[in-house]
């Protein structure tokens, strides 16, 4: 059988890579998104054979359609696209964040997906294809996240929720995951419990019922539950911990 094939933006580091490379160890073609020559590069030989090199930057919307009828022409039909990018590192002063500040969150967290996706509709293969969207809790819940980034995500939430309703006649389905605190080596959390461990996992404790981070491995399994259920469209998947629970 012909491999899928998976396209996961920001595929580099993070929890893209953990997709990318979790994908690749079923039996996935991926396409390694990111802005830098040698990291997509390098990542693709972390990776081997299984992967392919997309050097792009997401948020340069026009030249997103050319490249993804490039891969198509050299790869065959995509069969899932993971929208990987996003960033809560933004302001929570309610009173100084500007709307330029909303306008660059809202690209980074939504705009960029919706333009993703849109390329990506007419080149999706018709037997059973996916989007799926890496959101976060911040989307589901005020959380006491920057102010910004919570209502870029609940706008992806909803985004896709309603999308999820219009694709499915195209047999396309469509779904969001939404993470917790992701501990991965050189990321956010990996950093701040470098500075502090004791606050950090004091933090956690208080915060997380299961008293645990997320691992990257946890969400790329969650992809792959998701791609393989060819009966789930129009959900969002926490992987928090228990943490979301708190809130509501």
């Amino acid at each position: 059988m012909t491999k899928k094939l998976a396209l996961i933006t920001g595929s580099t580091q993070g929890i893209g890579y953990e997709i990318a490379l979790f994908l690749a160890n079923n039996d996935y073609r991926v396409i390694i998104n990111g802005r830098q020559d040698v990291s997509v590069k390098n990542t693709c030989q972390r990776i081997g054979p299984e992967a392919i090199p997309l050097v792009l930057d997401i948020l340069n919307y026009e030249e997103i359609k050319p490249a993804i009828q490039r891969l198509v022409s050299e790869h065959g039909q995509l069969d899932l696209v993971v929208s990987n990018i996003g960033s809560g590192r933004y302001s929570n002063d309610y009173k100084t964040t500007g709307i330029d500040v909303y306008q660059e969150c809202f690209d980074l967290n939504l705009f960029q997906c919706i333009n993703l996706f849109q390329h990506a509709f007419q080149y999706l293969s018709p037997k059973a294809s996916q989007l799926i969207a890496i959101s976060s809790i911040a989307g589901c819940e005020d959380i006491g996240a920057p102010i910004a980034y919570q209502a870029a995500k609940a706008a992806l939430l909803t985004y896709m929720k309603s999308l999820s309703r219009h694709c499915a006649k195209d047999q396309i389905r469509v779904n969001c995951i939404s993470p917790g605190n992701v501990l991965i080596e050189n990321g956010l959390w990996d950093r701040k419990l470098k500075e502090n461990e004791q606050a950090i996992r004091s933090y956690i404790e208080k915060n997380v019922p299961l008293n645990t981070f997320v691992s990257g491995r946890e969400i790329a399994e969650t992809v792959l539950f998701l791609e393989k259920n060819k009966s789930i469209t129009g959900e969002n998947i926490v992987v928090d911990g228990g943490q979301l629970h708190q809130f509501r």
